[in-house]
């Protein structure tokens, strides 16, 4: 998997959205500030303290996807289906548990921004982290 300075960063997520909006994964990082994957319009964003990159792919309701983010010879690769984007990266970072997939708990608000804070609708069937599959009890359904 790929290495930045100590951190590995491998992020795969299965998911159906029944609505074009909301988080399917974040983290806090130990330096400040969080990572979050999350549809705003069908579209599919990933942000970084306060920078945010994003897919030109919409995804459409009801329909399966795998999103992918990953880190590797300072570039962050972001892909949804045939796309895949690069960007520059050049920081290191180290993650605090526990990370969040489908929403955040109620105490958590001040700590990040609107749009990450919006619950997915959906099914999250696994979230891949650094190697290690989470089955999310085959389909478990957020929020409906």
């Amino acid at each position: 998997y790929p290495l930045l300075g100590r951190v590995y960063f491998n992020l795969v997520v299965n998911f159906t959205p029944a609505v074009l909006e909301g988080l399917l994964y974040l983290c806090f990082l130990k330096q400040g500030g969080y990572i979050a994957l999350y549809l705003k319009g069908g579209t599919v964003y990933l942000q970084y303290r306060d920078v945010t990159y994003s897919l030109q792919n919409k995804v459409q309701q009801n329909q399966p996807y795998i999103v992918k983010a990953y880190l590797l010879n300072k570039n962050l690769y972001l892909s949804l289906g045939s796309e895949l984007k690069t960007f520059k990266f050049t920081e290191t970072f180290e993650f605090i548990s526990p990370f969040y997939v489908g929403g955040v708990p109620i105490r958590l608000p001040e700590r990040v921004s609107g749009n990450v804070l919006k619950p997915f609708v959906g099914s999250i069937s696994n979230v891949t982290l650094n190697g290690i599959m989470y089955r999310i009890s085959d389909m478990l359904r957020y929020n409906m």
